[in-house]
């Protein structure tokens, strides 16, 4: 659970911020992360793969704080080595909330999916909506009652 809601603050905290020695300092403080080493100084030393959240979580968030772009973000996780494919997605989510995803990646990424899984992410992406909406009205209802 704590793990869970490490990654929900991360992304909250991301949204928050754009100083990243601000979110370097709340992840480190928080979760006892070293967060004070960079891509460069991790990438001599990490060709493994690790098993545990403390030795690819805050791999993955410096990935992201350091990338001048989403893909950046991809090719520092990968960089990484060992379980890069892991790291780029972690690095990559938490990129995508301080940069769009270009729309060639996306092109590119769907030329490569088979329908079953085109017909997921449109479920996936539908059912997301449907929620929105739900908690929108929800939200309108319970505040017009509460005026009365």
């Amino acid at each position: 659970v704590e793990r869970i809601s490490s990654a929900s603050d991360v992304k909250d905290v991301l949204k928050k911020n754009t100083n990243c020695n601000i979110i370097r300092n709340i992840i480190e403080h928080k979760y006892q992360y070293d967060m004070n080493t960079s891509v460069d100084e991790i990438r001599p030393n990490y060709n493994k793969f690790y098993c545990s959240c403390k030795n690819s979580v805050p791999q993955a968030i410096i990935c992201a704080l350091e990338a001048n772009s989403f893909e950046d973000a991809l090719r520092n996780a990968v960089s990484l080595g060992g379980d890069s494919d892991t790291l780029a997605c972690m690095a990559g989510g938490l990129a995508q909330i301080c940069f769009n995803i270009p729309q060639k990646i996306i092109k590119k990424a769907t030329f490569y999916m088979d329908e079953n899984v085109k017909n997921i992410i449109g479920l996936f992406y539908g059912c997301l909506r449907e929620k929105t909406q739900k908690s929108y009205e929800s939200i309108v209802w319970q505040k017009n009652n509460y005026d009365r």
